[in-house]
């Protein structure tokens, strides 16, 4: 693939359950000097399939030093260091055309190493659905100045594709 790194796996923890789950994940960096004109970004798609109705979650932890607003269905992140990045989600139920997933911001913690423990900020993107659903998280890093929302966020060329089921 060219412009784009891809490391991709699967799960099958929630099998257990009364309507089993497979859980397939794939990252993708897509490249700026491939795209001429677009913004570096990663693409998190996560694949779900069940028959079943269940309330899923994606958690992104980030480090003390940063900081969150919601703005225009999308999240700011924002470094001590000035470097700031746009978070979106949507899902995607089968044969359906994509929501907005809506992201709230949460207190938790991280561990740059064993034994310690530091405050930090989570993002958390919960959504409900039946059957197959995919759920889609865009990463591009912004200029202090640049606004996106998250209809503009999820159009840049490496964000816009529509997913295909993972093979793993």
């Amino acid at each position: 693939m060219t412009g784009q790194a891809v490391i991709q796996g699967a799960q099958d923890g929630y099998s257990r359950l009364v309507s089993p789950v497979q859980h397939e994940r794939a990252f993708r960096f897509f490249k700026r000097g491939e795209r001429p004109g677009g913004p570096s970004s990663l693409r998190i798609m996560d694949h779900v399939s069940t028959k079943g109705r269940h309330r899923y979650q994606v958690r992104l932890h980030f480090c003390p030093e940063c900081k969150a607003t919601i703005q225009s269905g999308a999240v700011r992140v924002s470094h001590a260091s000035g470097k700031q990045l746009m978070v979106g989600m949507k899902w995607m139920p089968r044969r359906r055309e994509g929501a907005p997933v809506a992201i709230r911001i949460e207190s938790g913690w991280i561990s740059r190493c064993y034994g310690s423990r530091e405050p930090s900020l989570i993002l958390v993107g919960e959504t409900e659905a039946e059957g197959d659903v995919t759920l889609l998280t865009a990463i591009v890093p912004v200029q202090p100045e640049d606004t996106l929302s998250l209809e503009e966020l999820f159009a840049l060329p490496s964000t816009a594709v529509r997913p295909e089921p993972l093979h793993v």
